[in-house]
């Protein structure tokens, strides 16, 4: 009988571990919000483009990429590059099948270019809901493709009366005065402070650059980087740069901060572990 007891309950302290992770999805302080920034690359991986892959070619990417979300756990998912159904990439929608196979039961994806075949832009994935999510689409910046942010509010792990505002954008890659611009739109849109802020994505530069847009996002919106010239987080191995960038508001510190190894697009994964600041706990 006392065997049989000792089982039980060891099978009850199992599960009570198991529903912990499911909750918390790293050994993270309590409230800790885990966030996440990927350039999806069309659902290509690694390769230079996705014209030239076939459709199953194209799944078995985002599965991999859907392996290292759920790998990770993180709340919040920032996509960049995200594909809705295009003659490029499969014709289906990344986004929704990511959010099936990564279990992550909200999403939102903004279509900031959306024409000859082809619809793609930004995305948020999220365990949590996404409230009031809205698309901006940048003033148009010919010849290259449009670029632009979604944004949506979250309610804070453990404080439901605490909302925060999460952003994926994504930036021009060829022109920094193109890119200064389009922070200025983002700046404008953002700046009303209501909730902390958390801006994700792909600025396509880095905070040392002349005219940096990232650093130039920063100071508008009031935000702070994780070790801004540390050259040991590059996410774009090709040029070994660091591009992708987690931005937070203020009211917000870091308490976890990693570049992922993993190879699943032509940019590397970040992920951000952020807690409200001390004072407001």
């Amino acid at each position: 009988m006392r065997h049989v007891c000792l089982t039980v309950l060891t099978a009850l302290v199992s599960a009570a571990s198991v529903l912990d992770a499911a909750e918390e999805p790293s050994a993270l302080p309590r409230g800790t919000l885990r966030v996440m920034t990927l350039n999806v690359a069309h659902g290509r991986g690694p390769d230079k483009h996705q014209a030239g892959q076939e459709r199953t070619e194209i799944e078995a990417n985002l599965k991999k990429v859907a392996e290292l979300i759920r790998r990770e756990q993180p709340h919040v998912v920032a996509l960049q590059e995200a594909d809705g159904p295009s003659l490029w990439s499969g014709r289906f929608d990344h986004v929704k099948r990511l959010s099936q196979i990564a279990e992550m039961q909200h999403s939102f994806r903004g279509k900031h270019v959306d024409a000859m075949g082809l619809s793609y832009g930004t995305a948020l994935l999220s365990r949590l809901p996404l409230d009031h999510p809205f698309s901006v689409t940048f003033a148009p910046s010919p010849p290259t493709p449009s670029k632009g942010f979604v944004a949506a509010t979250i309610a804070w792990p453990d404080r439901p009366e605490t909302n925060v505002q999460v952003v994926s954008v994504h930036l021009d890659f060829a022109r920094k005065e193109v890119r200064r611009s389009q922070v200025k739109e983002m700046v404008h849109r953002l700046s009303d402070g209501k909730h902390p802020l958390i801006v994700l994505g792909d600025f396509n530069c880095q905070w040392s650059d002349d005219h940096s847009a990232v650093r130039a996002a920063a100071e508008g919106l009031k935000l702070r980087a994780y070790r801004p010239d540390d050259r040991d987080l590059e996410t774009f191995p090709t040029l070994k740069r660091r591009i992708d960038w987690v931005l937070i508001s203020q009211r917000l510190e870091f308490v976890e901060y990693k570049t992922l190894a993993d190879s699943v697009s032509d940019h590397r994964g970040v992920i951000a572990g952020v807690r409200l600041a001390s004072q407001d706990q």
